[in-house]
């Protein structure tokens, strides 16, 4: 952070030169990082908002704003070009690839420079990258995707490679395929997991010594009513014909990360056929997360499986997705510049940032990561790193999620009706205060939480616990109320004659009285 506070006179820059707006912008945005984080900025960038039951898009108070950026210059190691990659390892030093240069630049958590490593040897020669666009840490190893070398390389902190892993031996691929990796990930046993250009197979696993083990995940096919058009039609056509189709083929991921658990959690974009934009794959390459319709609302309703980013900018673009210590799930949309967070049910917690010019918004996004509290998003198209803060709503949202979570629903309670008086539109917070009285055993005002959140699911649950509760409760007054209509229908049997007697004396008696007047 030192460094930022330092370099109040340093800019974003670009590839042609220093420019007067880009300097102001990096001013103001160094003094922000030395104010408080309790107002962040003046003014909001962009206006928060989510999306409500009926897919409506409704506003909020922002979840996080940008706190700063970080840039070559402030750092005094030259502007970044084109950072394709960040990464954090788990002391929470921060990995920038910086891809046009072909170097790495290593921070501290506080984001003062600790190491640039833009000079690479292999057997004593010299090996450099050539525009590398992924990266791993582990224990003071780097993973580093070198795409247009066809080569993952492993190599020490000094750029000395031990390593190269090459296209997998496998008749699985093609023959004449180029290998291209592009993002990788490396779980706790040494297992690699590598996402390739022209393979849409799966992930390559591949394990310590390189040799190819399977597609791990591999993606389903969503077909559309034109898709099923399609297959039919194929049945009549030459080949010739098939082969100027569309393709079919599954979509390749576009992202990956891995949790401290060895959960693999991926993204890949609506553009293209597929059924979950985010997922969290099991070791057994399952996915484990809810499945939920993920990122804009109208635009999955109006992209459709033979749109492409070139043709629709109006369909979600996922480029890659992180999970913060706390377990909460953040979604990069490249078409939008947006982040959504999720936590582990699926569930849209927030949305924050946009593609823009202003302070906090991005050319070109292309990672996303987290470090502590903050959020990182890497923009190649303005070569910076531009640091995001929880608002007090933010982490009053991930406060109470994590209380819920934990079984501490009392204490979730306060935090939900705090975010319900700061945004009265806000769904979760209703259903967040009505699982709270429901798992407290106070059915009635969960069913009114459930209705005003509109869950049906969860309002049905709380209503039939409702029932259950009262027919505990009153259980003695039932059966009593049921032994007496018993008894009195059994005194109506025993002495009907009696009964009958008694009731003509009385309409006899009536009927004289009736007469008399």
């Amino acid at each position: 952070m030192q460094v930022l506070k330092n370099n109040l006179n340093q800019s974003w820059g670009c590839n042609t030169g220093m420019k007067i707006k880009t300097f102001i912008l990096t001013v103001v945005m160094a003094i922000v990082m030395i104010m408080p984080m309790t107002g962040v900025l003046a003014k909001e960038p962009y206006q928060g908002h989510v999306y409500n039951s009926y897919g409506e898009r409704v506003a909020a108070p922002n979840a996080f704003l940008p706190a700063g950026i970080l840039n070559g210059t402030m750092l005094g190691i030259g502007q970044f070009y084109k950072p394709g990659d960040i990464f954090v390892d788990k002391d929470n030093n921060l990995y920038i690839l910086d891809t046009g240069n072909n170097r790495v630049v290593i921070t501290d958590e506080n984001y003062n420079l600790v190491k640039v490593i833009d000079k690479f040897t292999f057997n004593g020669e010299d090996s450099p990258l050539k525009e590398p666009s992924g990266i791993f840490a582990k224990n003071g190893t780097l993973y580093i995707a070198d795409r247009l070398n066809e080569r993952v390389v492993v190599c020490d902190m000094d750029g000395n490679i031990s390593k190269e892993y090459r296209k997998p031996v496998t008749d699985y691929l093609e023959e004449n395929l180029t290998f291209s990796p592009r993002k990788l990930v490396v779980n706790s046993i040494d297992t690699l997991y590598i996402i390739s250009d022209n393979i849409n197979e799966g992930i390559v696993e591949m394990d310590e010594d390189g040799n190819f083990e399977s597609f791990f995940g591999a993606e389903t096919v969503q077909l559309s009513a034109e898709d099923v058009a399609d297959l039919f039609w194929r049945r009549f056509f030459t080949e010739e014909q098939i082969a100027q189709m569309a393709s079919m083929s599954p979509a390749a991921y576009t992202n990956l990360m891995i949790d401290e658990h060895d959960f693999i959690y991926t993204a890949t974009s609506l553009e293209t056929n597929t059924v979950d934009q985010l997922k969290k794959l099991n070791p057994n390459g399952n996915n484990v997360l809810t499945s939920a319709s993920f990122g804009d609302v109208s635009s999955e309703v109006t992209s459709s499986s033979s749109n492409s980013s070139s043709n629709n900018k109006d369909a979600n673009a996922f480029i890659d997705v992180t999970v913060d210590n706390e377990g909460f799930i953040y979604g990069l949309d490249r078409n939008s510049g947006k982040i959504f967070m999720y936590n582990q049910r699926s569930e849209n917690l927030a949305i924050f940032g946009k593609l823009g010019s202003e302070i906090g918004c991005f050319g070109d996004v292309s990672a996303i990561e987290s470090l502590k509290d903050d959020i990182l998003v890497a923009d190649q198209a303005n070569d910076v790193i531009t640091i995001f803060r929880p608002t007090t709503y933010g982490s009053l949202i991930k406060k109470a999620v994590n209380l819920h979570e934990t079984g501490n629903y009392e204490e979730a309670l306060q935090p939900w009706t705090t975010i319900k008086g700061l945004n009265n539109n806000y769904e979760m917070a209703y259903i967040g205060i009505g699982r709270a009285h429901m798992l407290m055993g106070e059915y009635p005002e969960a069913m009114y939480n459930f209705k005003l959140g509109n869950n049906k699911e969860l309002y049905s649950v709380a209503k039939k616990a409702n029932r259950t509760q009262n027919l505990r409760e009153h259980f003695g007054l039932y059966i009593l109320t049921v032994i007496v209509i018993i008894v009195l229908i059994w005194l109506a049997v025993k002495y009907r004659e009696q009964i009958g007697e008694w009731l003509k004396k009385v309409l006899k008696i009536k009927k004289r009285e009736k007469g008399a007047k």
